[in-house]
Formats: C-alpha cells, sequence, structure tokens
C-alpha cells in the first residue's frame, strides 16, 4: 500500500518536531542536574561534563550530518539520526555510574543534531527561495520555543518521576517521531 504524499503543513511539522528535538533534549536534562549530583555523589564539575560533552557533540554532529544526508539520503540520515539518538537516550536512561551517563549524552546529542541539519536541507530542496525563508523561520521558532519550554517541563518530569524519567521521555519522543519519518518523509 502507498503511502500518500505529505502535505506542506505535515511536511513542515514533522521537520519542526525532528529540528526541536535536540534542543528539547538538550535542556529537557538540566533541572535533572543536582538529582544526578546526589545520586552518583560526584562534584558539580563532574556532572557538568554530562552538559558539556553533549554541546561539543552536537557542534560535531552539525558538522557530520550534512555530508551524510548528502551522500545517503535525508529521510536515511533522519532515520539513523534518530536512533543514534534513542540508543545514546537509552544509555542516559540505564547508566550506572556517571562515566555511562556522559557516554550516553554524548550519543545522544550526536544522533539530535541530524535534525537540525537534514530538515533545513529538506526545506531548501523542497522550496522556492520565498517560501524557503518564511519555512526556516517557522522551524527556528519552532526550536527556539522547545529550547526555552524544555527546562521547565524537565524540572516537573524530574521532580515528579526522577532524573532518568527525562530519558524516558526522550526514548519515546523519539520513537514517535521516528516512525513518523519512517512511514512519511
Amino acid at each position: 500500500m502507498q503511502t500518500p504524499p505529505i502535505s506542506d503543513r505535515a511536511l513542515l511539522l514533522l521537520l519542526a518536531a525532528i529540528t526541536a528535538l535536540g534542543p528539547i533534549a538538550t535542556n529537557l536534562y538540566l533541572p535533572a542536574l543536582p538529582a544526578v549530583r546526589e545520586y552518583f555523589d560526584a562534584s558539580v564539575a563532574a556532572v557538568q561534563a554530562t552538559f558539556s560533552v553533549s554541546l561539543i557533540m552536537f557542534a560535531i554532529g552539525i558538522l557530520v550530518w550534512g555530508p551524510i544526508a548528502d551522500r545517503y539520503g535525508r529521510r536515511t540520515a533522519v532515520l539513523c539520526g534518530l536512533g543514534i539518538m534513542i540508543a545514546g537516550a537509552l544509555v542516559s536512561l540505564t547508566a550506572q555510574s556517571l562515566h555511562w551517563l556522559v557516554v550516553g549524552r554524548a550519543i545522544q546529542a550526536f544522533g539530535t543534531a541530524t535534525g537540525i541539519v537534514v530538515a533545513r536541507a529538506i526545506v531548501s530542496d523542497r522550496y522556492p527561495i520565498e517560501r524557503m525563508t518564511r519555512a526556516l523561520a517557522q522551524l527556528t521558532m519552532v526550536a527556539v520555543l522547545g529550547n526555552s519550554l524544555a527546562p521547565v517541563l524537565g524540572g516537573f518530569i524530574a521532580a515528579g518521576f526522577g532524573w532518568r524519567a527525562v530519558f524516558a521521555v526522550l526514548v519515546v519522543t523519539a520513537v514517535v517521531i521516528g516512525f513518523a519519518a519512517w512511514r512519511r518523509l
């Protein structure tokens, strides 16, 4: 059974979700830092490595995902990135040491970088310049909104269910977005 072509509105919604996942994954975790510090009985500097390393890997991912998307295709890059993000979130969710949490956050951040790069590439592939600028502005607005709201939501999740629940939410969210991308992208 052939899936009908995706509408412009649905495509932009899917690309917005893919784009926002990176900033949300980064900032949803921030309010959990004190709980992580207490859980692992670690120094502030050691726990902050979970954040710093993720920012570095996100930046590296931004450089890497463009050529991957050009060589293997946009859909393949998005699905691989989401798969890597899910793997990293699962490592973080099940981490038994701070070292493994840092590793999980690094993997997760590398995977989420695909959204920022590939969503913009898809928009530039699909739309003429005047429509492209409006679509890119909309994607940026969603990313900024996700960036702003994620710490608040992360605080509620961490306070209500513990710091590991942040990663469970990220896994579920990425699976839903991944399924939508697999079916409709």
